[in-house]
């Protein structure tokens, strides 16, 4: 007599049925404590079901204890049964024991991410954003593919290589060739190889094709969409980024913390909302480009965004600038703003 087999499972008949369960070795029985996600979970993780682990917070969706919400404290495979605290039925002698509960009886309202091989595979649901809700300054269009590739840095702020190369240079076709192009380090990323399609560029990255010998500048049009300016060899080896920030550390050493999340130890002399240049080979900064009355800037941020123009005045302590833009007169805040020149 066959102690296990997995035909059973396709048997009409509800004895083989029932012992394809209860024979099952444990590897096969740890599947069926699949459990589906709440709304909200879904949503986030582009998963339905997912297997319940210890430390998962869970509602009861039927049964004697249905509505009721716990944490799983005990998960026994072998049996199928899940204990949930707080969730107790009255002994004959009077004490308390923990009531088990079917797996199927049950939803996950909040994850355990404290393992680092679940977390490893949530994260994999968070690689990819729907079309619909990617940032305006993305130049693609709304229509097509239900989802987008995610950047690895700030969504808002940054543009997947992927996107750049198929969509807007038009180069390649496919994600396949991007991540081939990739694997043979024929494409830099501000003078490093890219690690991945999913490599991104913030606003003046440098974005380089090795075998082409091009190299291109991400910037910003006037109508606020990420646009690729073709450059030189020699401009690709440099950025301009905004100090955000600056600190003091022991030794009086000063630390600039710029807008692309970069931070450098300097000792040129530059202050909060100034912008620096970096040289991307030596990795260091170069020169300091204050902002001040007759400025050259760029508006990267707010309803200006894309233009540029020169600072006629500073005002409210900093907070505003005026700057002329083709004869025009806005006003922009100084946190907008980036000195260029």
């Amino acid at each position: 007599m066959k102690n296990f087999s997995k035909k059973w499972i396709s048997s009409k008949n509800p004895s083989k049925q029932r012992k394809y369960i209860d024979k099952a070795p444990i590897h096969i029985k740890r599947k069926f404590l699949s459990v589906n996600l709440s709304k909200e979970l879904r949503k986030k993780y582009g998963k339905r079901n997912v297997i319940l682990r210890k430390n998962d917070i869970v509602k009861i969706m039927r049964g004697k204890f249905k509505g009721k919400t716990g944490k799983v404290i005990v998960v026994k495979t072998k049996r199928q049964r899940i204990e949930i605290e707080g969730i107790q039925m009255k002994k004959q002698d009077g004490s308390k024991a923990n009531t088990p509960i079917k797996s199927s009886n049950l939803q996950i309202m909040e994850l355990n991410l404290e393992d680092g091989s679940r977390n490893k595979k949530f994260k994999k649901g968070t690689e990819t954003v729907q079309r619909q809700k990617i940032p305006n300054s993305w130049p693609i269009e709304r229509k097509g593919t239900k989802y987008v590739v995610r950047p690895s840095s700030d969504l808002e702020k940054s543009i997947p290589i992927l996107v750049l190369l198929r969509d807007v240079l038009k180069i390649a076709t496919t994600r396949k060739e991007v991540k081939h192009s990739i694997n043979l380090k024929k494409i830099l990323v501000n003078g490093k190889l890219a690690r991945d399609e999913k490599n991104s560029l913030m606003l003046f990255d440098t974005l380089s094709l090795v075998p082409m010998k091009k190299h291109y500048r991400l910037e910003l049009t006037e109508s606020g969409k990420f646009d690729l300016k073709e450059i030189s060899e020699k401009e690709s080896g440099r950025k301009i980024s905004k100090i955000l920030n600056k600190r003091t550390l022991k030794g009086k050493k000063t630390q600039l913390n710029l807008s692309d999340g970069r931070n450098f130890l300097s000792d040129i002399k530059c202050n909060v909302n100034d912008s620096v240049s970096i040289d991307l080979v030596s990795k260091k900064i170069d020169a300091c480009i204050p902002l001040n009355e007759k400025s050259k800037v760029f508006v990267f941020a707010g309803k200006h965004a894309g233009k540029r123009g020169v600072v006629g005045k500073i005002k409210q302590e900093g907070k505003m600038a005026e700057i002329t833009v083709d004869k025009e007169t806005l006003n922009v805040l100084t946190k907008q703003i980036m000195a260029i020149q």
